[in-house]
């Protein structure tokens, strides 16, 4: 058994096929969010997901803004047309949403469901007597939250799931915990040509910070999804 962290697939299929395809039975992986928007086929990399066992999804900004517009469509509120330019128009949530719209009621609802359902963050996860701290972008509360948890309060959700502060200024959050999040594509920090994990420090296995959003939104040279294995901190890039 392996445990896993990958991120940002944002709908890429293929690498995320690729990925797949090299699972065992007994494999754990978890999906730092933002599965959706901007690849050739986002619903089947969530309905994947979904329907493994072996997957457990945080919620990321995308994830966010698609529940967002759902939720205020469904609802009637005020602000739909503000959270539909922001999805649709502003992040290119129709690559999500029209094939969304083909899927059964059923489906839909499933769908629906499940993103609303997602933890904003996992905040401890144990691999060889080391900790880690999963989530989309920075680390909050040491406990596990969901949207329902806080009242579905978008300050605090935002917090989670949109916030962005470079490695190089984070002050090191948890003593005995590693944070291994997305949301900051590595090639801010290393230049368009090199996709490989961000960390602070000459020392992957003492980083307090990692950031393994391996580019696939920007489609940059050499953008790749990154799959970091937790039990010795190696990755293979797909």
């Amino acid at each position: 058994m392996k445990t896993y962290c990958i991120s940002d697939i944002h709908g890429h299929y293929q690498n995320f096929l690729a990925f797949y395809e090299t699972l065992e039975e007994d494999d754990l992986v978890y999906v730092l969010g933002d599965v959706i928007d901007k690849g050739e086929d986002p619903i089947s990399c969530l309905r994947l997901i979904m329907n493994d066992r072996r997957f457990i999804m945080i919620l990321g900004n995308h994830e966010y803004m698609m529940w967002q517009y759902l939720h205020s469509l469904k609802n009637d509120l005020s602000d739909k047309e503000e959270n539909y330019i922001q999805w649709i128009e502003w992040n290119r949530g129709s690559d999500t949403y029209k094939p969304y719209l083909q899927l059964e009621e059923a489906e839909q609802k499933k769908i629906y469901d499940f993103i609303e359902d997602l933890p904003l963050n996992v905040p401890e996860v144990t691999v060889n007597d080391r900790k880690f701290y999963l989530v989309h972008s920075l680390p909050g509360s040491d406990k596990e939250i969901r949207m329902a948890d806080i009242g579905y309060n978008d300050d605090l959700i935002y917090s989670y799931v949109w916030d962005r502060q470079l490695i190089d200024e984070y002050l090191k959050p948890f003593e005995d915990k590693t944070v291994i999040a997305g949301h900051t594509v590595v090639q801010e920090y290393y230049g368009y040509f090199k996709c490989e994990p961000y960390y602070y420090g000459d020392d992957i296995s003492k980083a307090p910070y990692i950031d393994i959003d391996g580019g696939l939104a920007y489609q940059l040279p050499g953008s790749r999804l990154i799959a970091l294995c937790l039990d010795d901190l190696t990755y293979r890039m797909y």
